[in-house]
């Protein structure tokens, strides 16, 4: 299933790559129309909005045109590897605990190194920041093998994964309130708390173009960012630890705005400073929606996944920039 917005080319080379693999396909235009893609490609199935709803939804819109056990996740500028899927479809064959598994995600810009939206498998820090096995921040390692070993990790990257439909939609999909940016560490923090196993398959390869649809809107993606992070720290944080980590987050975004300033950014800084009020704004509303009153402050423990201090405090000020590095 790929959610699409933007440029055809690049949907009509992943459409070409992911022929070979003799999958049903499903495009969903968002907010976009094409005709001719349709003659070029007869056995895709696609789903048009009328209007830009964004990631999240478009993927539900597909997860509900979907009549199979598994389903796979694909961004429109990612490019297959032959026999891809097979080993991502035995992992959850394997396992009925494993709702979504990753494969190894490659740059397809910088050739030998790791992309940057999922790399190697996704975690956390204890105050909500992603980050990769293979890339802190903007650190992005190059691939000699180091984690070419299948293990759990926190989240999969959204470019590309396979996923046990029934599990996606018992969570109700992806969060459409997030548009874009986020959604996929949110279904997963979702799913984990329920019991589920995100697990990387480095056997499957995908190459990933990155940040094709949003290279023009610098501000607009540093907005959703900022913003859906805490939206995701909100509704899935411990409740017993909440109050210390908004506190801490809060202060770690300031200090992203003002790096952002200094470094002669100040249309980004601005931004960070807009998702932050939304969320001061709008937290108290969020916690309604989300935590209901009788929910348990101790949920299934992820400390194994989480690392325990700031991943932003590593990186700028211990300067590290591997993940082999940090003292975990």
């Amino acid at each position: 299933m790929i959610p699409h917005f933007g440029s055809y080319d690049l949907l009509r080379r992943c459409l070409r790559e992911l022929s070979p693999s003799r999958v049903a396909t499903i495009v969903v235009e968002d907010g976009c129309y094409e005709k001719e893609i349709r003659d070029d490609f007869p056995n895709v199935r696609f789903v048009t909005l009328s209007r830009n709803s964004g990631f999240a939804a478009a993927c539900n819109r597909g997860l509900a045109a979907v009549d199979t056990a598994c389903v796979a996740f694909l961004n429109n500028d990612v490019f297959v590897t032959p026999n891809w899927q097979t080993p991502l479809l035995d992992a959850l064959a394997r396992d009925e605990d494993v709702a979504i598994c990753q494969p190894k995600l490659l740059s397809a810009k910088n050739a030998g190194y790791f992309d940057y939206a999922g790399a190697a498998g996704g975690l956390i820090d204890r105050y909500g920041y992603p980050f990769c096995r293979g890339r802190i921040f903007d650190e992005i390692e190059r691939d000699v093998g180091q984690y070419d070993s299948t293990r759990e990790i926190f989240w999969a990257g959204g470019a590309a994964f396979a996923a046990r439909t029934a599990d996606v939609r018992a969570v109700g999909g992806f969060d459409e309130t997030l548009f874009a940016f986020h959604e996929e560490l949110d279904l997963c923090w979702r799913l984990r708390a329920r019991g589920k196993k995100i697990v990387f398959v480095p056997e499957s390869r995908i190459f990933h173009v990155g940040s094709a649809t949003w290279d023009s809107m610098a501000v607009r993606r540093a907005y959703l960012l900022h913003r859906n992070s805490i939206i995701v720290l909100l509704k899935n944080s411990p409740r017993s630890e909440l109050g210390l980590v908004l506190g801490a987050r809060y202060l770690l975004e300031l200090a992203s705005a003002a790096y952002f300033f200094v470094g002669g950014h100040p249309d980004r800084a601005a931004a960070v400073l807009r998702a932050l009020v939304w969320n001061l704004w709008r937290s108290p509303a969020t916690l309604r929606r989300y935590r209901s009153p009788g929910e348990p402050s101790v949920p299934r423990d992820l400390s194994s996944f989480v690392y325990p201090k700031s991943i932003a405090v590593a990186r700028f000020l211990g300067k590290v920039t591997r993940f082999s590095d940090l003292k975990w």
